[in-house]
């Protein structure tokens, strides 16, 4: 598969989870009232950041459904870990 088509996909897998997340966030009242030291004016939905753990799990997942990642296991073990 080109590589191209491949992060395309794993793109848009990243964007639908994060549009899943803020829906639930904003169902499940995770937000952040701003007070006199808030740097924002109005109320943020917080906890953005959990989209680069999904993102990582999807990178994983994707190595393994291609068996590249135990090819890379395989040459560390095999002492020819090359860049």
């Amino acid at each position: 598969m080109n590589s191209y088509i491949t992060y395309l996909i794993i793109a848009a897998i990243l964007v639908a989870a994060e549009l899943v997340y803020f829906k639930i966030a904003d169902r499940c009242n995770i937000i952040d009232k701003p007070n006199e030291r808030s740097s924002h004016s109005t109320i943020v939905l917080r906890g953005g950041g959990i989209i680069f753990v999904i993102g990582l799990w999807v990178w994983y997942f994707w190595l393994m459904v291609q068996g590249e990642w135990l090819m890379v296991q395989c040459h560390v073990r095999q002492g020819r870990a090359e860049g």
